[in-house]
């Protein structure tokens, strides 16, 4: 295997999260998701929809439509419901890692389905 350099910021943490917290917090994203439905936010300007479906928890969810463009929003773009929390097994990790005293006000779930995609940025 080739050496790894890693840019600045960038922390690789094998083994932080064992196969039954990865599996608590899938269980707690589907839960999330139920509440807040995946949707397809759309490019500003052209209004064409992404690829990628999404959802949020936390206070703010991300959200981007033709008209308004890329913004933080209060509550689900479809269901006008406020985002879910962000479940104890997401924070656990934010906490562990993020070196940071405040709690996160989003967690964006993407899903890849079928052949969604979404290059770097």
């Amino acid at each position: 295997m080739g050496q790894f350099s890693s840019p600045d910021g960038f922390r690789l943490l094998p083994g932080l999260l064992d196969a039954a917290r990865q599996r608590r917090i899938a269980a707690d994203i589907q839960a999330v998701l139920q509440a807040a439905p995946g949707y397809h936010a759309t490019m500003p300007k052209t209004g064409q929809p992404m690829s990628v479906e999404m959802s949020n928890a936390g206070r703010f969810g991300w959200y981007s439509d033709r008209d308004q463009g890329y913004r933080y929003v209060e509550r689900h773009p479809v269901t006008a419901a406020p985002w879910p929390v962000i479940p104890d097994s997401v924070l656990s990790v934010w906490w562990s890692v993020a070196g940071y005293d405040h709690e996160p006000e989003c967690c964006l779930i993407n899903l890849y389905r079928g052949a969604a995609k979404m290059g770097l940025h």
